[in-house]
């Protein structure tokens, strides 16, 4: 027998790699794009918790601004109010906060 007869074409193992390389290759392209958009919804999510977060702390840092000018406002002699009156600016400003 000639070793002509026994010898195969590598045309199969070579398709069968190709097919195994590209299957791999689809797989991690699609695990990465979950995790990028995985990643991209948590920053997202991130971003509006922070704004949200730094909207409440305005509002805070509005209302402790206004109960000290209603306190000024209080201590000052030349206010006709007695202190009685102060009361529903300071309730509004304690229900606010």
């Amino acid at each position: 027998m000639s070793p002509v007869a026994y010898s195969r074409s590598p045309t199969t193992g070579l398709l069968l790699g190709l097919i195994i390389s590209l299957a791999a290759v689809v797989a991690y392209s699609w695990y990465i794009t979950v995790q990028i958009s995985g990643l991209r919804r948590l920053q997202s999510d991130l971003v509006e918790r922070n704004r949200k977060d730094s909207l409440q702390l305005l509002r805070i840092q509005n209302d402790l601004n206004s109960l000290g000018l209603a306190m000024r406002d209080m201590v000052d002699a030349d206010e006709p109010y007695p202190l009685t009156a102060w009361s529903a600016q300071f309730q509004r400003i304690r229900a606010d906060l």
